[in-house]
């Protein structure tokens, strides 16, 4: 039975298409324990407005007052969600899923206000 595991794993090709990612991330936001909902909100705004100043980002809507790691309330900590444009309106590797979300890591993780981090929807491991 093993042998033959193998020996499919072997025939079936490892990427079936081009990878492209989905186009989709979560971004995940937390500010200090002592922040209110207004200021949450404020840095939620700003987030999204340097991510929306990605000419690859369709639109972004975010959520404050929801830590999603933790899957409660609180008012230091917001969700987004983000969507790229299509495939065809974004041309070569720069503006692949896994690309965009590295600069949006890069672009937020200076922030002196919230800790923030962007994850593709994508199991990337899969398709490597």
């Amino acid at each position: 039975m093993g042998f033959a595991t193998y020996g499919l794993f072997q025939k079936v090709p490892k990427r079936t298409c081009a990878f492209r990612g989905q186009g989709r991330f979560d971004g995940y936001h937390s500010l200090p324990p002592s922040t209110n909902m207004l200021k949450t909100k404020d840095e939620l705004a700003s987030i999204s407005g340097a991510i929306l100043s990605n000419p690859n980002v369709e639109f972004s809507m975010g959520f404050a007052g929801y830590d999603m790691l933790a899957g409660s309330l609180r008012e230091n900590s917001a969700i987004s969600f983000i969507k790229l444009k299509d495939w065809s309106e974004r041309k070569g590797v720069a503006d692949s899923a896994d690309a965009l979300a590295g600069q949006f890591n890069g672009m937020l993780w200076g922030s002196k206000e919230s800790m923030t981090f962007v994850v593709s929807y994508l199991l990337s491991w899969a398709y490597r």
